[in-house]
């Protein structure tokens, strides 16, 4: 009988392993916020944008008022890699302006609702982020 090598298990359990279907990005159980709605960014000049979104009305009742607004901006430094360069966390409004630090780079800036969920449960957090929305520039 011939002997099989433990390189040759290992290769055939990583090979099974791949070929499992995972769900690892579900949505998870409790309180969810949606995204802004109709994010734009307009030029003022050629390193000043605004920004400008709208706040969805289906805002769950669980869910603490005013919220917050989440904006983070991105530099593209290749077309696979970007550094986070500047973010800031706004009360509930639908418009900003940022000063573009070099007006030759691409820019990333991400839009995202942040509140608070009305609950104690210690098996989920209770401040939340919506999914974001991004404009490029």
């Amino acid at each position: 009988m011939k002997k099989f090598s433990p390189i040759y298990f290992l290769s055939v359990m990583i090979v099974f392993s791949a070929c499992i279907k995972r769900d690892v990005l579900s949505k998870k159980d409790g309180a969810s916020l949606p995204p802004v709605t109709s994010l734009a960014l307009e030029e003022l000049d050629s390193n000043k944008v605004f920004l400008s979104w709208g706040i969805p009305e289906n805002i769950p009742e669980n869910i603490l008022r005013p919220l917050n607004v989440y904006i983070e901006v991105k530099e593209e430094v290749s077309s696979l890699k970007s550094l986070s360069i500047f973010n800031v966390t706004i009360p509930e409004d639908t418009r900003f302006e940022y000063a573009i630090p070099d007006p030759a780079k691409t820019y990333h800036i991400t839009v995202k609702l942040n509140g608070l969920v009305n609950s104690t449960d210690p098996n989920f957090s209770n401040n939340i982020f919506s999914p974001g929305q991004t404009v490029i520039r």
